[in-house]
C-alpha cells in the first residue's frame, strides 16, 4: 500500500480548509498526508488566516513564493508588477508550476492527488484501491471537436482532481500546467499538458463531474434541469414529475448534431444514461435538500461507471474562488449545506 499525498490550493476561501481536512479524516482509508498550498500571494488577510488554521489543525503547508522562473505562461505573466496574479487561471496555474518538480520527486514512490479546495470526499474510499491497473485519473477537457465529437484536437486533464500513480509514469516532471492557447485553441490551466500526453501513452481512469447549475419550473408537474458534464458539455432536459417521463434535451454545444457523440471517452448511445444519472444526482442531492438560493451550481464526482447507477466520492463545491460572482452569504449557505450533507 502506497502512502497517499493529497495537495489542495488555498486562496480566497480559507474556511473551505477544515470541512475539507475533516471529510478526509473521515472517509480516505490509506495512510495519506494533506498538504495545504497556501497560495494567498497578495491577500495578507488570507494568508495569516490559512496559516493560522494549517497550524491549529496541525496540516502541513506550503507558502507558494513569486518566482520569476515561473512567471512566464504562454507569454503572459502570472503575476503583475502590483505582486498580485494578473487572472484566475493563472492564479492556479502558476503555484502548480511552481510545486510540480517538488511534488513529483517528494512522491516518487507514492500516489498523490491535487485537488481543488471546494471539493469534500463523500463516501470511504481508498485511492491504492482505486488506481488498481491504471497510471493515473483525472476528468479530461478538450477543445476543437471533429468526426462527430469523437475526435479532439485539444486533450488535457483537468486541475481540479487529479490522482497520479508517481512510479509508473515516466517523464511525469516535465508535465506543463500552462493555460493560454494550445493549436489555436483557449485552453484553461493544465491545457499545455497537451503535448505531454500525446508523448507518454499512460493508462488513464476516467473521472466524472455530473454538475447540476440551475433548476426551474416549467409547470406544476415539470422542472427544468440544466447541467454540465466534465465542463465541456453542456445541456438540459425537462422531468415529468408526474409520468417520470423525460424529454425536450438540448444541447449547447456549437454546432451540435444529434447524431454526435456526448465526448469521446463515453459510449454511442450514453444520451439516455446521462440524462438518467443527472436526475438522480439531482434527487438525491438537491430536491427537497437544497437550503441556499438558486442556481443550485454544485458538482458530484465520480470514477465512470458508463451505467445508470451514481457512485460519488466528491462534492464539489463549485466557484469557490470567486469567478462566478455569486455574493458572500450565498457562498456561506451553500458550504454548510454541504457539510451538513458530509454529516460534519
Amino acid at each position: 500500500m502506497k502512502k497517499v499525498t493529497i495537495y489542495t490550493l488555498a486562496d480566497k476561501r480559507p474556511d473551505f480548509i477544515e470541512p475539507q481536512f475533516e471529510s478526509f479524516k473521515k472517509h480516505i482509508k490509506d495512510n495519506y498526508e494533506y498538504v495545504v498550498l497556501n497560495n494567498a500571494i497578495s491577500d495578507k488577510k488570507n494568508r495569516d488566516e490559512i496559516t493560522k488554521i494549517c497550524k491549529k489543525l496541525d496540516i502541513r503547508m506550503i507558502h507558494v513564493i513569486k518566482d520569476k522562473r515561473f512567471n512566464n505562461i504562454d507569454g503572459e505573466k502570472a503575476i503583475t508588477f502590483w505582486g498580485s496574479y494578473t487572472n484566475a487561471n493563472l492564479a492556479c496555474a502558476y503555484p502548480l508550476n511552481w510545486a510540480w518538480k517538488q511534488i513529483c520527486e517528494d512522491n516518487k514512490d507514492n500516489i498523490f492527488i491535487i485537488i481543488d479546495s471546494d471539493m469534500f470526499i463523500y463516501k470511504d474510499i481508498s485511492f491504492n484501491k482505486e488506481m488498481e491497473g491504471c497510471d493515473a485519473s483525472f476528468i479530461i477537457q478538450y477543445r476543437g471537436p471533429h468526426n462527430h465529437r469523437k475526435e479532439m484536437t485539444v486533450t488535457y486533464p483537468w486541475n481540479g482532481i487529479c490522482i497520479f500513480d508517481t512510479e509508473k509514469i515516466q517523464n511525469i516532471q516535465s508535465l506543463s500546467w500552462d493555460c493560454g492557447e494550445v493549436k489555436g485553441f483557449k485552453v484553461d490551466v493544465g491545457g499545455g499538458s497537451h503535448f505531454w500526453l500525446e508523448k507518454n501513452k499512460i493508462k488513464i481512469r476516467h473521472i466524472s463531474e455530473y454538475a447540476i447549475h440551475n433548476v426551474s419550473e416549467v409547470d406544476q408537474s415539470k422542472i427544468k434541469i440544466e447541467a454540465v458534464l466534465n465542463g465541456n458539455y453542456h445541456y438540459h432536459f425537462v422531468y415529468d414529475t408526474k409520468d417520470k417521463s423525460l424529454s425536450d434535451f438540448y444541447c449547447y454545444e456549437h454546432e451540435w448534431e444529434p447524431e454526435d457523440q456526448i465526448l469521446p471517452q463515453y459510449p454511442d448511445n450514453f444520451l439516455e444514461t446521462l440524462q438518467k444519472k443527472t436526475l438522480v444526482y439531482y434527487e438525491k442531492f438537491i430536491k427537497n435538500k437544497q437550503t441556499y438560493p438558486n442556481p443550485t451550481f454544485l458538482g458530484l464526482i465520480e470514477f465512470e461507471n458508463f451505467k445508470d447507477e451514481i457512485d460519488p466520492f466528491i462534492i464539489h463545491n463549485k466557484a469557490g474562488s470567486g469567478y462566478a460572482g455569486f455574493p458572500k452569504e450565498y457562498g456561506i449557505k451553500k458550504l454548510e449545506f454541504i457539510k451538513k450533507t458530509l454529516s460534519l
